[in-house]
């Protein structure tokens, strides 16, 4: 858990917090700094830019390698394309859910990961596409199905099949050109996200605004992330593994925990310092304890799949979940009445 007399001190090395730039430095003085202090609608803001930035960094040295990979194909190169696709969606984490109040935003989330994906749509849109003649490139894949722009879609080709040796190379020939095209719109998509967030939304807002919103994104990002994880789980004894996020890479429970750790950052640089504001430290300390909780009881590992199948592991999950129900209960009728408002968990499935 962290101390809440170094909170300020501990968020400096938070890099998710850029807006910590606002700041000038981490010096000693930091602790005395709260964050309330600050402008929170620059912090909005600031968190918002430079989680997309780093998903543009990612998305585009996946584009390298896949380019990479596609020339040389060799089991080195596809092994490094599927690191850095998981690099890539594992910087998506923080982006993801978190458009509330910015529909551009919001409809581009659909482009970069379809999911949930209930009906295996990326599968067969995929296969379709690679059965045709058409001639693929990013500017084309504009006018095809959103489950086959984004993350989703370059997970099918880079590990779906992946798995039976030398024909690896031989199944990889044929996907080139459908995943060179995929990987050079995901970057597209990325930065038409960071244009969607180039301007400060909250310039200019007052203050309930901005903190009715830095309450509304840190709820719609939790509701996003809770799906992540009930819809594989569906219901005792009846598991649903293939509704995980990113269950083709088995990485599933380690992109939970990478939602969960931006969550955790997402409230201590917002919210949390709204509540000290007013004056219920209280609420915010038992809510950090909390976010710390959650994130210890993310199993080990990095797929789901083994948790789901016995019931002694599947109550790890159950535990998993009910620390973030917790938190969703405790922001929506404890933290949402204290700043007199309502929160409704009903973000856009996609987001």
């Amino acid at each position: 858990m962290i101390d809440l007399a170094n909170r300020a001190h501990w968020l400096c090395g938070f890099s998710l917090l850029v807006t910590l730039s606002l700041i000038s430095g981490c010096d000693s003085q930091a602790t005395n700094i709260s964050v309330s202090n600050m402008q929170l609608g620059e912090q909005l803001w600031g968190i918002q830019k430079q989680s997309t930035s780093s998903f543009i960094r990612e998305a585009k040295v996946l584009e390298s390698e896949i380019a990479a990979l596609c020339e040389v194909k060799t089991h080195e190169a596809l092994a490094g394309s599927q690191t850095q696709w998981v690099k890539t969606i594992k910087a998506w984490q923080s982006v993801a859910g978190a458009n509330y109040g910015n529909e551009a935003a919001m409809s581009l989330s659909w482009q970069i990961q379809f999911y949930p994906d209930k009906k295996n749509t990326i599968g067969r849109q995929i296969g379709k596409l690679l059965k045709s003649d058409k001639d693929m490139s990013a500017l084309s894949l504009e006018n095809q199905s959103v489950a086959v722009q984004g993350l989703g879609a370059l997970e099918w080709l880079l590990f779906d099949g992946m798995q039976k040796g030398e024909s690896k190379i031989d199944i990889l020939v044929s996907r080139c050109p459908l995943t060179q095209a995929i990987s050079s719109h995901l970057v597209f998509s990325s930065e038409l996200m960071a244009s969607a967030w180039q301007d400060n939304l909250w310039k200019g807002a007052a203050k309930e605004q901005r903190e009715r919103d830095a309450l509304n994104i840190l709820a719609s990002q939790l509701d996003s992330a809770i799906k992540t994880l009930s819809l594989p789980m569906g219901k005792p004894g009846y598991p649903k593994p293939y509704q995980a996020q990113a269950w083709r890479s088995g990485q599933s429970l380690a992109l939970l925990r990478e939602r969960i750790e931006a969550l955790q950052a997402r409230y201590i640089g917002s919210v949390d310092g709204v509540l000290r504001e007013q004056g219920r430290e209280a609420l915010a300390d038992r809510l950090v304890k909390h976010w710390s909780f959650a994130l210890e009881s993310v199993p080990n590992g990095d797929a789901i799949k083994p948790y789901l199948s016995e019931p002694a592991e599947y109550r790890k999950l159950i535990t998993l979940s009910n620390n973030l129900e917790y938190i969703k209960i405790a922001l929506a009728d404890e933290v949402a009445a204290a700043l007199g408002m309502v929160v409704g968990f009903n973000s856009t499935d996609g987001d």
